[in-house]
């Protein structure tokens, strides 16, 4: 019986184990008294999703209105629960902690000693050197202000929610509205039948921590496997219409409007469907906007702006030469120019904000931006109806160029001693270095050709011994090795005329370079 148990026991263990989504939990009473015991426990859930609509009226701020799509994928009807919907991004992970955890121990073992093998030597080669040889927006929204992609757990593509009516299907606009997986409203069409929405947002907001909490005024009846759309927001926000040209591959900018969170609230990151005069206006991502701050949305392509670029380069100029230490260091700028043409074709005033490129090394010249991102400085201008305009950005990139003295030839050194923003003691320096240098180039010019006319002596003077070996053994050719005789004395006096100059010339290059040394060695300026 004893052995039974023990079997028993070890099967439910077995069988516990092997289960990921079941576990057992003993209690133990210390005593016999009564008491009640209460369990809790959590599963992993749905992330909630933001859907917003943009209203803008005729005049006035426009409204905004927001839902919170909620899922249900616990397995279990949800009836009548509080719900609280929470924006942040805490740092949340998994770890094993029901498992056991084991360190494991190395193996260790003493070293077997091998048997010896037999050795073949290999044979020497005689003067081997042994010295090895040593010899660089968010897709398809206008661009956050921030400039962050939107949060990983944003449903990709979602149409933004719809508001239910108080006239459709005679339900209230407070109620919860449920749908199966995979069934969406048609906004559009909603927005057509029934005009501007009349949804009431029944839920309280308020900072949680570092959080901020959406919390539904009423419970929530969500069945398993299915959705829920709840209104959570509709307020005026602060806000202007306006393009953005930010994607200079198009020669259209996007109908824009520039969002100012002055509801209060954290808005949660998501959709947003814009309406216009009561049309179909767009779509849009925004990011996780907090109180108080802004944010820039594209929701049309405007075919009624168009813009082309031009780009010119003037040539560098030098600003300032250093020299130390036989390094000499070049600072030079470069101004190019980047003219944006835009031409509004339609009959109406129009602000256009401009996205140009910020490129790191470069300073704006001659225009102010209204505002810079981490990637572009964005330019506010004011397009007249049926007008063109241009409108030119010029920037100066400074860049330093350092060169070795000893290597440059004295031309080079030539152009900068001509420069104006060189200094006059160190046009002197390299006035001197590039004669200098000037001098050994003369030196060696002498001794190139010095050394060129021994060796055309020297291989005239193999042909003539040549002739004299072939012609000794002639005695009716001995006049004329007498003639080669005489012609092989010349060109060894010659000969030893020339080295004596390539011995001078070479003395001298040596005293030349000893100068150039010194007065490379003495720059700086």
């Amino acid at each position: 019986m004893k052995l039974q148990a023990q079997f028993k026991d070890y099967l439910g263990a077995l069988s516990a184990a092997r289960s990921k989504d079941k576990r057992s939990v003993y209690i133990d009473s210390s005593d016999a008294k009564e008491r009640q015991v209460v369990a809790s426990y959590m599963i992993p859930a749905a992330v909630w999703k933001s859907s917003y609509r943009l209203i803008f009226g005729e005049k006035g701020q426009p409204t905004l209105e927001g839902w919170a799509i909620v899922d249900n994928t616990t397995g279990e009807d949800w009836t009548k629960v509080q719900l609280s919907l929470v924006s942040g991004r805490p740092i949340s992970f998994v770890s094993q902690l029901y498992a056991p955890k084991y360190v494991n121990r190395p193996g260790a073992e003493l070293a077997d000693d091998a048997a010896a093998r037999p050795v073949v030597h290999e044979g020497t080669f005689n003067n081997v050197d042994g010295q090895p040889i040593v010899d660089q927006k968010v897709a398809g929204a206008g661009g956050g202000y921030g400039g962050s992609a939107a949060k990983s757990r944003m449903a990709p593509a979602a149409p933004a929610a719809s508001p239910v009516p108080r006239s459709l299907n005679g339900r209230d606009a407070a109620d919860l509205i449920s749908l199966a997986p995979g069934v969406a409203a048609d906004e559009n069409a909603l927005f057509r039948s029934v005009g501007a929405s009349t949804i009431v947002a029944s839920a309280s907001a308020g900072e949680l921590g570092e959080l901020f909490e959406y919390r539904i005024a009423q419970p929530v009846t969500i069945r398993k496997d299915e959705s829920a759309m709840l209104p959570f927001l509709q307020q005026a926000i602060d806000s202007r219409k306006l393009l953005i040209y930010s994607d200079h591959s198009s020669q259209h900018p996007t109908n824009a409007a520039e969002l100012t969170n002055s509801t209060g609230k954290t808005l949660d990151g998501g959709p947003i469907t814009v309406y216009d005069g009561g049309a179909y206006g767009g779509e849009a991502l925004m990011e996780t906007l907090k109180a108080g701050d802004k944010r820039l949305i594209s929701y049309a392509v405007d075919l009624g702006t168009r813009i082309t670029e031009a780009f010119n380069t003037k040539s560098a100029v030098v600003r300032e030469i250093h020299a130390n230490r036989g390094m000499m260091t070049v600072k030079s700028s470069v101004e190019e120019t980047r003219t944006y043409t835009i031409r509004n074709v339609d009959r109406k005033d129009k602000t256009l904000i401009l996205e140009h490129p910020l490129r790191q090394g470069y300073t704006l010249l001659n225009q102010k931006p209204s505002e810079k991102t981490a990637g572009a400085y964005r330019f506010e201008i004011a397009l007249a109806a049926d007008k063109s305009q241009e409108f030119a950005v010029n920037e100066e990139r400074v860049f330093d160029n350092v060169y070795q003295v000893t290597s440059v030839t004295p031309d080079f050194l030539g152009a900068y001693i001509q420069s104006r923003t060189l200094s006059d003691a160190g046009r002197r320096q390299l006035q001197r270095i590039a004669e200098e240098k000037s001098q050994i180039a003369e030196n060696d010019r002498a001794l190139d050709d010095n050394r060129n006319q021994i060796r055309d002596l020297t291989s005239d003077e193999d042909r003539i011994r040549q002739n004299i070996n072939s012609l000794n053994n002639v005695s009716s050719q001995q006049q004329l090795v007498q003639s080669y005789a005489k012609q092989l004395d010349a060109h060894e006096q010659q000969l030893a005329a020339l080295r004596d100059s390539q011995a001078e010339l070479n003395k001298k290059r040596a005293a030349l370079q000893s100068e150039l040394n010194k007065s490379i060695d003495a720059l700086t300026f």
